[in-house]
């Protein structure tokens, strides 16, 4: 009894920390926030745990600008590219997780598709429709970290699919609030193309790099080939902006 109460408790901090998250990137989250505990044991028991969000509509980008026009270019730039994004969390939580069950999952969301209701909240699909596009994002969270998925994440990458695994343990606390974490901002194709242009930067490759397995870019949902602005606090100037290129 002790370890199912343990359990639920990390599920709820879990799921809380997971959607806060979600949220920062710009998710519309309402549907599945402000439940309790009680509520998400009853969630865990009837396996309905899963959840579908999309972008929200007007989300607007945090990163620094130059002015009040470039801000709302900049804006839009980052709402085109986001503009119908959805990521869908799968919490597999019973078995250790296999090749198999992630390859499941590819058929049901990326290939079959699903008709009616998706998750409860007003979202559907058409039968003839997938549930997510290559512009998607599957997050899979199991009780235990699996560190030798991440060759299997990679390959789907080159596929087209991108899947985060994320353990439970991971998500207990929420790393973009810590104090010795700095910003990091996923910079839109245009700002990247201004970065180069105003470093003298020919290729991505010419910027150091961040994994895509780094716990802050696991965190703001980093792809490979994104390019993220860290604001670090600097002794000579009251900040200071680096620049990453997001890895395999």
């Amino acid at each position: 009894m002790a370890n199912a109460s343990k359990t639920i408790s990390r599920l709820y901090t879990a799921r809380k920390t997971l959607l806060e998250l979600l949220s920062i990137r710009g998710y519309d989250v309402e549907g599945y926030a402000n439940f309790g505990v009680n509520e998400v044991n009853a969630m865990y028991t009837h396996k309905q745990l899963d959840m579908l969000v999309e972008m929200k509509g007007e989300h607007k980008s945090k990163g620094a600008t130059k002015s009040k026009g470039e801000k709302v270019n900049k804006d839009k730039d980052k709402e085109d590219e986001k503009e119908n994004k959805k990521t869908y969390v799968k919490f597999h939580l019973e078995k250790t997780l296999s090749v198999s069950h992630i390859n499941d999952l590819i058929e049901d969301l990326y290939v079959l598709g699903v008709g009616g209701d998706i998750g409860g909240t007003g979202l559907s699909a058409n039968a003839n429709d997938t549930v997510l596009t290559d512009k998607d994002t599957l997050i899979i969270i199991t009780k235990q970290e699996i560190k030798t998925m991440n060759q299997v994440s990679n390959q789907l990458f080159l596929q087209g699919r991108f899947i985060v695994l994320l353990s439970l343990d991971r998500l207990q606390f929420n790393i973009l609030n810590h104090q010795y974490v700095p910003r990091h901002t996923i910079l839109s194709n245009d700002e990247v193309g201004e970065m180069m242009k105003k470093y003298n930067v020919m290729e991505k490759s010419q910027l150091p790099d961040i994994s895509r397995y780094d716990p802050v870019a696991l965190a703001i949902g980093m792809r490979p080939g994104e390019v993220c602005s860290i604001d670090r606090p600097s002794k000579s100037a009251i900040s200071s902006l680096y620049y990453r290129v997001c890895t395999q």
